[in-house]
């Protein structure tokens, strides 16, 4: 499996699973190192291009033009949200989810509510962004879902640095962070649909049955390891040369 066109990478923290993934792979012989050649960008480290939600022309033109792109942006707006537990808790029914029970103890917010609020954000970024980058880039355009969530509460509390400092709230139930997951993931694919991404579901391999990440492919409270990346790597590789 060969790809013959530049592979750029452009995205946050969990770019850094693929990255690794796509080293192991090469280095055990999985993948030739020739099998496509990667280029990955973090935006964090370019964040005065990406001011407002859009990207600057500059910072487009330091790529071939003739590439393709591989979107990792926006992964993280579920454990932002509820990860951990909000001072007032919260629930609400979610379409398409693969959990159908609610808390009626809880606070319970309109779904359509919640869905209007994920969309608006993700509008602003990293969806106005990936129109333009999908309009300067020549190949393939797809996304990669967000790695799946991470059940163990105890993995969470030893291994957040993000949310340590609100760890004292409590971990958000995992029917609570299943819903969101499933929320994030329904409204980025529907947008990638929009704007003409191929979106990237994660590998069934890698999940247990409840659409959970199994342990081997942890890495910390809300990224996947290099195991997951290596998976990724594949699947890249088919959904670019298909």
């Amino acid at each position: 499996m060969k790809i013959d066109l530049p592979v750029v990478v452009i995205g946050q923290s969990h770019t850094y699973a693929l990255k690794n993934g796509i080293e192991a792979n090469i280095k055990s012989g999985v993948f030739a190192e020739n099998s496509a050649k990667f280029s990955f960008i973090n935006t964090y480290d370019f964040a005065d291009y990406f001011k407002g939600g859009g990207v600057a022309a500059e910072f487009m033109e330091k790529f071939d033009r003739n590439s393709h792109f591989v979107s990792m942006f926006g992964g993280q707006l579920h454990n932002i949200f509820g990860l951990i537990e909000h001072p007032i808790k919260f629930d609400f029914f979610c379409d398409n989810s693969t959990v159908n029970s609610i808390d009626v103890s809880r606070t319970i917010i309109p779904y359509q509510l919640m869905k209007l609020h994920f969309r608006k954000t993700l509008d602003v970024f990293p969806f106005h962004a990936m129109k333009q980058l999908k309009e300067y880039f020549t190949g393939k355009n797809i996304h990669l879902s967000s790695p799946p969530l991470i059940a163990s509460e105890d993995c969470i509390r030893k291994t957040t640095v993000y949310f340590r400092d609100k760890l004292a709230n409590g971990i958000a139930p995992i029917s609570l962070r299943k819903k969101l997951y499933d929320l994030h993931s329904d409204v980025v694919s529907s947008a990638c649909r929009e704007i003409g991404f191929t979106y990237i579901y994660p590998p069934n391999e890698a999940v247990d049955a409840s659409g959970m990440l199994l342990e081997k492919h942890w890495g910390d409270s809300t990224h996947a390891a290099p195991s997951y990346g290596q998976i990724l790597h594949r699947q890249v590789l088919e959904a670019l040369s298909s």
